[in-house]
């Protein structure tokens, strides 16, 4: 994020009270803005970029280099959707496509849940959940699940407990003997958020003033123009910097 940022590669304003300079935007060696993903809020507008593999990004990079007549279908060849850190499967081509061409659309997401037979009990099956939507909180999710089962709206369940260790989700649902294991699952993604949306709203400022929403293949091509222009102000300072020590050494 800050690679060269002392051979004057960005331009740099006051900060809030005057008392210091600070960079008006980071000479960043990654589109950042699709990489991480970002959420936010302000006056009339909101933002809600999801985050995306980073081989992925690297690679749609590349082909917009290499072809500047690439298409966002072009791209979508390498960014095949985006990476959330807790996993889940999207459901929709479609509405994905839609989503990264226009900058704005919502995508299906559903947990990742095998049924298994259960070690503890004979002829008994579990549900075991190891991958979750995007922010769904496990704590609450879990609540969710018993909250049903105790008002009696989902049936057949009859121990639920989270198994996850560090950098793995476990969530293990028992069933009851004489339960139907697919049912219950589906019922599940109906009633509670092991199945959710994700609302695309990809909404960034162009040159730091003009906020529109944009597209996969407009967010690429904007990062490469801010690309160019770091890779091209670092030049310059380093020819500079060449040319005062040259001056020195004729001086010599």
């Amino acid at each position: 994020m800050l690679t060269d940022i002392d051979k004057e590669t960005v331009p740099f304003r006051p900060n809030f009270d005057d008392s210091k300079q600070e960079p008006s935007v980071l000479p960043a060696k990654l589109p950042n803005l699709l990489l991480n993903g970002q959420v936010g809020i302000a006056v009339g507008m909101a933002t809600n970029i999801p985050p995306h593999n980073l081989s992925e990004l690297v690679d749609a990079v590349v082909e917009l280099i290499d072809n500047e007549e690439a298409t966002t279908d072009d791209l979508l060849k390498h960014v095949t959707g985006p990476d959330f850190p807790t996993g889940g499967i999207i459901y929709g081509k479609k509405s994905l496509r839609t989503a990264y061409t226009t900058g704005k659309g919502g995508i299906i997401i559903r947990a990742v849940a095998n049924i298994e037979e259960n070690p503890a009990k004979k002829d008994g099956h579990r549900i075991v959940v190891t991958e979750i939507p995007y922010a769904l909180n496990k704590a609450s999710l879990i609540e969710k699940i018993a909250d049903l089962v105790r008002n009696k709206k989902l049936s057949g369940i009859s121990d639920l407990r989270d198994e996850s260790s560090r950098g793995e989700v476990k969530i293990v649902i028992d069933l009851k003997k004489d339960a139907y294991p697919k049912k219950i699952l589906n019922q599940l993604y109906k009633m509670t958020p092991l199945q959710t949306s994700f609302h695309f709203n990809m909404l960034a400022l162009i040159d730091g003033i003009q906020p529109r929403v944009l597209g996969l293949h407009t967010i690429l091509s904007e990062y490469l123009k801010h690309s160019q222009l770091v890779v091209r102000r670092r030049t310059e300072y380093e020819l500079k910097k060449a040319e005062a020590r040259a001056h020195i050494l004729e001086g010599l």
